[in-house]
């Protein structure tokens, strides 16, 4: 169940206890809600309450594409409840999140194949599983959302004093007191970068910081550093400062 679209209005079709969820995966427009008009990005995960009419307008330059599917059952108005889509439509923004992305995809899959009981459940099972990480999701984005630069800044202080450890983000999520998915789209957010991405940038911050103020042997820095070898710190750090570290130290 995917389209794109340029104008559409979602509501109920299968009865009075039917919601829409929606993944906006190109492009983007608004929705509106009464009288409100709100965004919908690439990303955003739109849910509709039953019988909610929903109008969806797609920027012109760049047309929304959507997927989508239906949900209904006895437990569907506590899981709206959980989301904040009770009485009204809601957004929630995941940004990349393959795992519900990939439920989303299975869920429409089976839906489309012969209704066998099989499919039945196994779409059943699929969107309650969905259901549950958009309401993990929202539940950390309102609970955590407060003191999250907090949190991105005592993980990259913890990160800084060990750059030669692995980095393990599971690890550094659970001290954070949030899942690993939802750890780093906070990072992300603040940063900029992945944390693997950012602890390079530290790894090499901390080379430069020692090529120009001491006498250490590459071997030695990059050991320092957690590099597997010379020649692989040396080569990132070209990559990132363009020119070699023995360049870089004579330079100084």
């Amino acid at each position: 169940m995917g389209l794109e679209l340029s104008d559409l209005r979602f509501k109920k079709e299968c009865g009075a206890e039917t919601a829409q969820i929606l993944l906006c995966v190109r492009g983007g427009g608004f929705y509106t809600v009464g009288e409100s008009l709100r965004p919908l990005r690439k990303g955003d995960w739109l849910i509709i309450p039953p019988g909610t009419v929903c109008a969806v307008t797609s920027h012109k330059s760049s047309p929304a594409r959507v997927h989508w599917v239906r949900a209904e059952g006895g437990d569907l108005p506590v899981y709206l409840s959980e989301l904040g889509a009770l009485r009204e439509p809601a957004t929630l923004r995941l940004e990349e999140n393959w795992q519900a992305i990939r439920l989303l995809d299975d869920i429409r899959k089976c839906l489309a194949r012969a209704g066998s009981l099989a499919n039945r459940l196994q779409a059943g099972q699929a969107l309650a599983y969905l259901f549950s990480l958009l309401i993990t999701h929202r539940y950390h984005c309102g609970k955590e959302g407060k003191d999250a630069p907090q949190k991105v800044a005592a993980a990259i202080i913890g990160m800084s004093e060990q750059l030669e450890a692995p980095l393990k983000i599971a690890h550094m999520a659970r001290q954070a007191g949030l899942s690993p998915d939802y750890f780093s789209v906070l990072f992300k957010a603040q940063t900029g970068s992945s944390p693997r991405e950012y602890r390079q940038l530290l790894r090499i911050h901390q080379a430069c910081e020692l090529l120009r103020q001491t006498d250490l042997k590459l071997k030695e820095i990059s050991t320092r550093l957690g590099y597997q070898d010379q020649f692989h710190f040396s080569r990132t750090f070209k990559a990132f400062q363009g020119q070699s570290p023995t360049a870089y130290r004579q330079a100084r």
